[in-house]
């Protein structure tokens, strides 16, 4: 798995491919300036003025919007514990993902806002457990979190309105004023801040469409194709693949899976688009495990049965190349704090070679 500065690296290269995509500069965010030792006094201070004087100490995080997959196994099972099953854990997340969706889609969010808070609730519960939080809550802040991050704002009553409609399509209404919505409002509110922590405020979004689009007018694929992996891409939301691989990698994959639903044999170069072979592999063996095991909580589940996906596994594990393709667990893996007050000062710094300098 790459490095989070080679990533940086190769989706810059990318732009550059592509030139009228934009290049994200990298920036950092401080949650407050780096204390100055102040100055020794010239008249001795008693104890309780020293201590006034003090300032609390600094943790600088650094911001990793990329997990290897030991890592992210690493991380499950930290969090799992003995209190649920895997196979519990999953079913938990994609209903989560399926709540997202369908508030999403009646309040009119495009695919990236819907698919960034999917990728926040994953992301969030790598590091708490899912048992802790009821999961409508939880997706409900992530959505909203992600309609900040992604420029598409509403307002937080609404979309609890929206929430109670589809739990409750028969009634009966809600009043907004009632004190059942402000305490969801409350709880939610709450939990907008943990989420914020949990990705460092890093709000530069990473998305697969825009790449799909770009690939298919460069490789000239029929429209089908096109439609098809555009369907894929959404269903990788369901997933941690957003998580583990770039974007570029994510649109050869669905260009390549959606080629085989449909019986040809794309012919795609990931090295000419900063990715590798095995990288586009892995992500496909992600999807299948999604469209084997759950293949009706998905799009493309419900249009094509099981032996067509076990068809492409039999022959994705023939024509493999990634044999080698292992990662050595790491379960050293830095937690974020549970609040900034808990740790004195934190800084979230998004940029490595930055917080490297320094």
């Amino acid at each position: 798995m790459l490095r989070n500065t080679d990533k940086t690296t190769n989706e810059q290269l990318l732009h550059r491919k592509f030139a009228n995509l934009p290049r994200s500069p990298s920036t950092t965010m401080t949650s407050s300036r780096t204390p100055i030792t102040p100055a020794t006094p010239a008249s001795p201070l008693s104890k309780d003025s020293q201590q006034q004087n003090q300032h609390p100490p600094s943790v600088t995080i650094l911001s990793r919007p990329y997990l290897t997959s030991s890592q992210i196994f690493a991380l499950q099972k930290r969090t799992r514990g003995s209190a649920i099953s895997e196979q519990k854990e999953t079913q938990i997340r994609l209903q989560a993902c399926a709540w997202i969706a369908a508030i999403g889609e009646h309040m009119h969010f495009p695919i990236r806002t819907i698919g960034t808070g999917m990728m926040l609730y994953h992301r969030f519960h790598l590091f708490y457990p899912i048992t802790d939080f009821p999961f409508m809550d939880m997706a409900i802040t992530c959505l909203f979190v992600a309609s900040k991050m992604q420029d598409t704002i509403k307002k937080l009553r609404d979309i609890l309105i929206v929430g109670y409609q589809i739990r409750h399509p028969n009634g009966p209404d809600i009043n907004p004023e009632s004190q059942t919505m402000e305490d969801q409002r409350k709880r939610v509110i709450g939990l907008e801040r943990m989420v914020l922590e949990i990705v460092c405020f890093d709000f530069r979004g990473r998305h697969a469409q825009g790449y799909l689009i770009k690939l298919t007018r460069y490789y000239r694929l029929n429209q089908e194709v096109a439609r098809t992996a555009w369907k894929i891409s959404v269903d990788c939301y369901r997933t941690f693949i957003p998580l583990k691989h770039t974007p570029q990698t994510i649109a050869l994959s669905c260009l390549e899976f959606s080629g085989r639903l449909s019986g040809q044999r794309l012919s795609l170069q990931p090295e000419s688009f900063c990715s590798k072979r095995v990288y586009v592999e892995a992500v496909i063996q992600d999807l299948l495990e999604l469209y084997i095991h759950f293949r009706l909580q998905t799009i493309m589940g419900n249009v094509h049965s099981e032996d067509d996906f076990m068809a492409i596994g039999i022959a994705i594990n023939r024509e493999s190349t990634s044999k080698s393709y292992s990662e050595q667990p790491n379960d050293d893996i830095p937690i974020p704090p549970l609040s900034s007050g808990d740790r004195g000062i934190v800084r979230y710094v998004l940029d490595r070679s930055r917080m490297e300098d320094e």
